[in-house]
């Protein structure tokens, strides 16, 4: 039986362990000393800057858990991080047992990634049973051995360095994926799409073929679960360490006055105005059905590809609600959305070029 990742609420995540262990309810978590570092909003710190210890700042503004801790914990028991949505505070480390960093970073080495995973003498233990428990490490990112601040902002470019892929080749590979998997379930729109930019007698609109094929991609998602099974697409993506996730909206997008585009969603049936159409998450580390992933996100504040310490981990599984296509369709950052593993065996290709 496949179970899902849990969150253990405050309530059995200790500090001490107690004189007698509990009967029932397992797993706990015993923290000790660990902190829970992540980063939050500083007060009068904002705009592109939010997250940062300062306006412009090299350093971001990393603070331990007020209180009232929860834990995403594994299925298995060996991997935990801080639960937490992302908004306020964005995690900088995850603890993972001594074999799963191991192995993690045997898998990054072989996906010839520049990313490893370190860990210090911080641990704590998990109570799997009455006499049963996991050790685990406290765990953050080191780029080329070194510092992860010098990570670039932009997602695409945080992904290739888990990958090991070059930064522009990165967002083609995810293009021409995500494309492959819509035109799966868009096969007429795909081949009208084909033909129009072919012929070279007839006007070739581009937006609108890719509405069209937006439109008929998401008429085909609610019988559609056996094809993006097969295609490993949606909330079937499935990424290995030193592969990563790409969400990426579909459609044909209208620039607006603000710099953003405008597309329109057609399972809400509303247009929503994109600041960018993609975002992708590098995995680092699993646990059966449970992933880490290291990402960041573009600030507003040009960083771009630039050295950006914003960085951050975040745990996603493959059940209902918890796979990284659910969290992250559901917001009105994209439309028409789809999810695809990315990896070094993607080539790049122009999307319109696409078999």
């Amino acid at each position: 039986m496949i179970q899902r990742h849990r969150t253990l609420p405050p309530a059995k995540v200790i500090v001490n362990a107690p004189a007698k262990r509990p009967w029932f309810g397992y797993p706990y978590a015993i923290v000790g000393a660990a902190q829970f570092n992540a980063q939050a909003a500083l007060h009068g710190v904002g705009g592109g800057d939010e997250f940062l210890s300062g306006a412009n700042a090299a350093t971001a503004n990393i603070v331990p858990h007020p209180g009232g801790l929860s834990l995403r914990l594994s299925n298995n028991a060996d991997m935990a991080i801080e639960e937490s949505n992302l908004t306020a505070r964005q995690p900088k480390e995850f603890y993972a047992t001594a074999a799963l960093v191991q192995a993690s970073n045997q898998a990054l080495a072989a996906a010839h990634s520049p990313i490893t995973l370190h860990t210090d003498g911080t641990s704590i233990t998990i109570w799997t049973g009455w006499s049963t428990q996991n050790i685990l490490l406290r765990v953050t990112p080191q780029l080329n051995a070194g510092n992860p601040n010098l990570l670039p902002q932009n997602c695409n470019a945080v992904g290739a360095r888990v990958v090991g892929a070059e930064t522009e080749s990165m967002l083609g590979r995810g293009q021409r994926v995500a494309a492959r998997t819509a035109a799966r379930l868009a096969p007429a729109a795909w081949q009208a799409y084909k033909d129009a930019y072919y012929d070279e007698e007839q006007e070739f609109n581009e937006n609108a073929r890719a509405d069209a094929i937006a439109r008929e991609y998401v008429t085909a998602l609610p019988n559609s679960r056996r094809a993006l099974a097969t295609a490993g697409a949606n909330q079937y993506a499935k990424p290995a360490v030193g592969e990563a996730y790409m969400i990426a909206t579909i459609g044909g997008g209208a620039p607006q006055p603000n710099g953003t585009s405008r597309v329109r969603d057609f399972a809400s049936g509303t247009d929503r105005d994109l600041g960018w159409s993609f975002h992708f998450a590098g995995v680092v580390a699993r646990s059966g059905t449970d992933r880490v992933t290291l990402e960041n996100y573009a600030r507003g504040d040009n960083r771009q590809n630039g050295a950006d310490p914003r960085w951050y981990f975040q745990m996603y599984g493959e059940q209902a609600a918890q796979t990284f296509h659910e969290v992250n369709a559901s917001s009105p950052n994209y439309a028409n959305p789809v999810t695809v593993t990315v990896g070094r065996a993607n080539d790049a290709k122009a999307l319109h070029k696409a078999d």
